[in-house]
Order: C-alpha cells, then structure tokens, then sequence
C-alpha cells in the first residue's frame, strides 16, 4: 500500500551522515557526502556520488573508483583520514561507550562488558548509564548503539544498561538483538504504531533515515485480532492516514499495514522478516496503561525476535 506525497523532513545529524557514508562506501552501501559545502576543484558538479538523487549503490561505487588505493586502504582505519580532492570529511570511528562516548573528548571508559556482568550488581549498572546518559546529552551528533539478548531482570525488560538508558536520554538508541541478520542498511525501514502520538512521534525519524540510506518507510500497526472494527471504518484508515501525512511532509513514497496477531513481537519480526528490513524503529512509551509499545516485555520481545536492529526513542514530552 502506497501513500505517496511530498514535502520536508527532519535530517539525521551531519556528523552521523558522515560516518554512515564511511560504512556504506566500504561495505557497497551508499556515499553520503556533507551538502552544502563548497565543491573543491578537479570535482565535476556532475559526479554521480554528489548526486542525492541517485540510490545509495550507485554513488558508493562511483566515488570508491575515484579513490586510490591508498586512499581505500586509510579509510579502513578508525581514524579515517579527509580526502579534500573529493570533499570527503575525516572520521573517528572508535567512539562506544565502553570507551567513552567521545574519545576525541573528555569521556569515561568502562570496563569489558563481562567484567560488569560478573558484578551482579544492577545499582552500578545503573550508574552507568546515567553516566554514558549524561556525556551523549553533551554530544547531540552522536547515536548509542547496544547489543542486547532483549531479556533482563523480573520484569523481561531489554536489560540493565539499555532500560537504564533509554530512561535518561531522549535520543534514539539502536539496539542489535541476538537474532539479527541483516547486513545492509538500505533495506525498508518498519515504524511501529499504537494509536497513541507517543508512538507516531518515531515516524518522522523514520522518514529521515530512509531518506538518507535510501530506505523505503513502512507504517505498521498490528491488530488485535479480538478487537472489533466499526463497519464504517476501514482497519487501514489510522497507518493510511499516518503514511499520506508522512510521504506529503518528506516528499517520498510511503508504505503502510496492518498485521494481525496476539503476540505482536512475532507479527513485527515475521513482517521484518518477510520485507527484508534493515531497521525497526518504534517509540518506548505508548499509550497509557497496556500500552503495546512500552518498553517491557513487547519491545524486549521485538529486540528478541527481529531479524534486524531496533532504533528505540523515548519522546521527550510525555502527556499527563
């Protein structure tokens, strides 16, 4: 199902572009230069690989046949050197949290993951975090990344660092669960909602990273098979309004569905699955109450069960 409409959107970070494009020249993914700069000489305004207009492939392959050997070969470092004859900026690529979320900065470094584990002490965990919380607030370009078995204590929730942080920051994290396969990012990318605006507030995060990894949208909502539609109204009517509203507001073609299912972990991951998907993203509130999409046992059972990683973000406004 296609809603296809126009408009703007908003832009992943420059600094996190970036370093994608690294990733996506390396690895045959996609070249995303810095816009707006000024072209250095030698660089034809023509070059496939400044075009935006072009799919990610196509300008990956044209600006890797520019690059000399050398060139390839330093940008396989963490400290990727700048290649100013094709107005390709430098990167740092060693920058996690276990090391400190900047190390170009000042920042905390940790232990290995299985020496926190082997301390058994969750209060520490949590200290952690806040801490890892309180140096990515000082550096809005960046973007946390966890791996995560999707289980934790009593509850089922995603596990100690991750819930812990997901509490402090309101930036997206994007967690890479234990069934994760996907190995590109130009893949269509899922946003789940609930009804709630909590939930739809993902989708313009959605739009922006599809825009820039070439990644077609998709608005998903999943049924209970045991709630009832009014016969006046078509159970596509709430994603389908949603995906108009998103394609007309970024310019871009928009997907949208509805599954069915009592397990909605299982109809994500299977929908995930079945599309191919390089990315789920989802809220980590929704609505009051049962909500579907809260963090708890439904995110940490997508975390689970998806076949690729979990962009979670907690809006910054909750309603009373």
């Amino acid at each position: 199902m296609n809603a296809d409409r126009r408009c703007s959107s908003r832009r992943i970070p420059a600094r996190l572009r970036v370093g994608l494009s690294v990733i996506l020249v390396l690895i045959a993914g996609g070249a995303l230069v810095l816009e707006g700069q000024e072209r250095p000489a030698g660089i034809p305004a023509a070059a496939p690989y400044l075009n935006p207009d072009l799919d990610a492939a196509a300008r990956s392959r044209d600006l890797v046949s520019r690059m000399t050997l050398e060139e390839k070969v330093a940008q396989l470092m963490n400290n990727a050197p700048a290649i100013p004859r094709l107005d390709v900026p430098a990167y740092e690529w060693w920058n996690e949290a276990l090391h400190g979320v900047a190390r170009a900065g000042v920042a905390t470094v940790f232990p290995q993951a299985i020496g926190l584990a082997a301390t058994f002490d969750v209060p520490l965990i949590a200290e952690m975090a806040e801490v890892i919380g309180n140096e990515v607030e000082q550096h809005p370009e960046v973007i946390v990344v966890l791996a995560s078995h999707g289980r934790g204590r009593s509850a089922a929730l995603l596990g100690s660092v991750t819930e812990e942080l997901l509490e402090r920051i309101f930036g997206p994290v994007l967690v890479v669960g234990p069934h994760v396969t996907t190995t590109h990012f130009d893949g269509p990318i899922i946003a789940t909602v609930d009804g709630s605006h909590e939930s739809e507030s993902v989708l313009p995060l959605a739009a922006a990273w599809g825009i820039e990894l070439g990644g077609e949208p998709w608005i998903v909502e999943v049924a209970d098979p045991g709630a009832g539609t009014s016969p006046d109204v078509s159970e596509t009517a709430y994603p389908a309004r949603l995906a108009r509203t998103l394609a007309k507001n970024s310019g871009h073609p928009v997907q949208y569905e509805v599954l069915h299912g009592e397990h909605v972990h299982d109809e994500i991951a299977d929908f995930a699955s079945e599309l191919g998907a390089a990315m789920i993203v989802a809220s980590t509130r929704g609505r009051t109450g049962m909500s579907r999409f809260v963090i708890g046992s439904t995110a940490a059972a997508i975390v689970r069960h998806a076949p690729c990683p979990v962009l979670l973000v907690r809006p910054p406004h909750l309603p009373s």
